[in-house]
């Protein structure tokens, strides 16, 4: 008589073949974990900078536009003036003056006094800052050419006693060619004025008739007219100030644009 012998469960090992399959399938499984690691950091970092880039172009987009929307202009000076810089036969309108009295102005009918003007003007000698400053008392009279604006904001920024808000430190600032010593903003404003002074001029001189001035949305009677002066302003903001000095534009540096306008009577 035989006895039948118990079951029992035969267990073995993993096979080479089936093991370096594992390891494969695992390395796989890391390789694509790490990626998608470094994807959603990269996609944080970027949208850190953004964000950032945004707040910045949001400060002074609302402190241009606030300013302006709120100037004072007359006949002679139109609310603001653009001032420009120059390298070789480059233009810079990196600058812009924009008359502010913290009261009644001191000639409203007339120029501004310097006390009386808002400056917003990327720093000659770093220009990926953008300084806003006012020379509150200083009643000298407001100059009429553009060297002498430039003159002017140069020197009430190396003025101590002048205070200035730095805005950003984050404009874009390429320089012109590579190895050049010299770099300008990226800050680029423009104004255009209806009826602007030289029609103002021929109307006052009796070549150009009243009712033939360019009047925005022809708004004007017979012995007054509404004027324009819109501004427009453009710049790139940089993802950091060091990206900010590279001597060629920045492909991840941002635009951004604002604009203004205001309206005010003018007397025939």
């Amino acid at each position: 008589m035989s006895r039948r012998q118990p079951n029992r469960t035969t267990r073995r090992g993993m096979t080479l073949a089936e093991m370096l399959v594992a390891t494969a399938i695992m390395g796989m499984m890391a390789a694509a974990l790490s990626t998608i690691a470094l994807a959603v950091q990269m996609a944080h970092e970027y949208a850190a900078e953004q964000g950032v880039m945004a707040q910045h172009a949001r400060v002074i987009i609302d402190r241009i536009q606030r300013s302006f929307s709120t100037a004072t202009a007359s006949e002679s000076f139109p609310g603001a003036q653009v001032v420009t810089y120059y390298d070789s036969t480059y233009p810079f309108p990196q600058a812009i003056a924009i008359w502010s009295p913290t009261a009644t102005a001191a000639d409203p009918d007339g120029l501004p006094q310097v006390g009386e003007i808002k400056f917003f003007a990327a720093d000659p000698d770093a220009p990926n800052r953008l300084l806003e400053f006012q020379a509150t008392g200083d009643t000298r009279t407001a100059p009429t050419s553009n060297a002498a604006w430039q003159t002017l904001i140069d020197e009430l920024i190396a003025d101590e006693n002048v205070e200035k808000v730095e805005l950003t430190d984050q404009l874009a600032a390429p320089k012109l060619v590579s190895g050049a010593v010299k770099s300008y903003s990226t800050l680029r404003f423009e104004m255009r004025v209806r009826p602007d002074a030289a029609e103002m001029a021929d109307m006052r001189g009796g070549t150009k008739t009243w009712e033939t001035l360019r009047w925005p949305q022809r708004a004007y009677g017979l012995t007054s007219g509404t004027r324009q002066s819109w501004l427009a302003f453009q710049f790139q903001i940089a993802p950091d100030a060091t990206a900010a000095q590279e001597s060629s534009v920045d492909p991840e540096a941002a635009p951004f644009f604002g604009s203004a306008a205001i309206f005010y009577l003018l007397e025939k």
